[in-house]
């Protein structure tokens, strides 16, 4: 962690915890509501989408940064996704 080229993707990959905070209230509703095929199918998209999408980046030349992109594009599109499904957080 010491390298000096790995403190930026790390710093863009710290997005995730703020991320992860916007899907708690409304991933624990859709839990408590027992909607447990949403929520499957929601992970099941996300999880091929990540994947693709780090494919066609690395294919692109995009190296490292296309897993770091990948992941922080997943957070957020699972966050807004369970934004619209469960309503709001706030």
């Amino acid at each position: 962690y010491d390298a000096p080229h790995s403190e930026v993707p790390l710093r863009f990959l710290s997005l995730i915890f703020l991320l992860r905070a916007f899907q708690l209230i409304p991933e624990a509703r859709l839990k408590r509501e027992l909607r447990f095929k949403e929520i499957g199918t929601l992970n099941l998209l996300l999880g091929v989408g990540r994947g693709l999408l780090q494919l066609w980046l690395a294919t692109r030349g995009w190296g490292y940064w296309s897993l770091v992109i990948g992941s922080v594009a997943k957070e957020l599109f699972h966050a807004i996704a369970l934004c619209v499904i469960a309503g709001s957080p706030m």
